[in-house]
């Protein structure tokens, strides 16, 4: 084979790969980060479709904790701390959404989405919510028998 060919059959690996580069450029711009933030509707379809796939960690005080929450959701406190999972999609939820608590308490898990609107959102929604104390049994966490 002659030069010629050699430099065109180059210069043709060279556009394939600009190609295949630019097109890569192009999927990583449009790809769209997870979402930060969940409507109430959305998290309680998703718990509703399966309840061992979300976890929902409260962030408020005990008194408006026990006062209505969203079902399942574990209140976050010194004691409680360990019990969340860090690898389990997380929802965090406050009396309104509060942006800054969310981005306080993100770290402990992989996964951080915040209730858009909080518990004031969820309950305007009128979503079912679990009142009293916790109780892993009511939250279907632990099956009787």
């Amino acid at each position: 084979m002659n030069a010629r060919w050699h430099v065109f059959y180059g210069l043709m690996i060279a556009v394939l790969l600009l190609g295949l580069i630019g097109m890569g450029r192009q999927a990583g711009a449009t790809a769209k980060p997870p979402k930060a933030e969940l409507a109430p509707e959305e998290v309680f379809e998703r718990l509703t479709a399966n309840p061992r796939a979300l976890q929902v960690v409260d962030m408020r005080g005990k008194k408006e904790y026990e006062e209505g929450r969203v079902p399942g959701a574990l209140r976050l406190s010194l004691e409680t701390v360990e019990k969340v999972d860090r690898y389990k999609e997380t929802i965090f939820v406050s009396d309104d959404g509060d942006r800054k608590s969310f981005r306080e308490k993100r770290e402990l898990v992989r996964v951080a989405r915040n209730l858009r609107g909080g518990m004031v959102a969820w309950t305007l929604a009128r979503l079912p919510q679990d009142t009293g104390p916790y109780d892993p049994l009511k939250a279907g966490l632990i099956r009787p028998g």
